[in-house]
């Protein structure tokens, strides 16, 4: 968190804003609509480095950003406002935008570059 506070102030207002609370989990993954908004962190994510694990807090706090925006704009949010391929399309601009700001490495962001175009996602999935 203070690598985003120092380093990204942006993304670190979209952290503070959209996510209560951040927990071990067994996956990594956003819990947009939990009370308060949690994002659960795997091990693998949390250890990777300190640029990674900050950079898919970024990532998911998105996520969530796009729920709650659409929650009160519109109420009932559908799930593809939040999840599925062009939500990870918007998350992983956001995470690329946030890893050049913190400093991350050319391996880490040229990995996350490969999965800028959220192939990896299955449409209407949540957490």
């Amino acid at each position: 968190m203070t690598l985003l506070k120092t380093h990204d102030p942006d993304a670190y207002a979209i952290v503070t804003n959209y996510v209560g609370r951040i927990e071990e989990g067994k996956i990594s993954g956003m819990w947009a609509y939990k009370n308060p908004p949690t994002y659960e962190m795997s091990d693998l994510t949390a250890f990777s480095s300190v640029t990674w694990c900050a950079a898919t807090i970024a990532h998911d706090s998105f996520h969530s950003k796009l729920y709650h925006d659409y929650l009160k704009a519109h109420g009932q949010v559908p799930d593809d406002v939040w999840t599925g391929i062009a939500a990870e399309q918007q998350c992983m601009k956001h995470q690329l935008a946030v890893m050049e700001h913190i400093g991350a490495g050319k391996g880490e962001i040229d990995y996350a570059r490969t999965q800028a175009d959220g192939h990896y996602a299955t449409e209407n999935r949540t957490w």
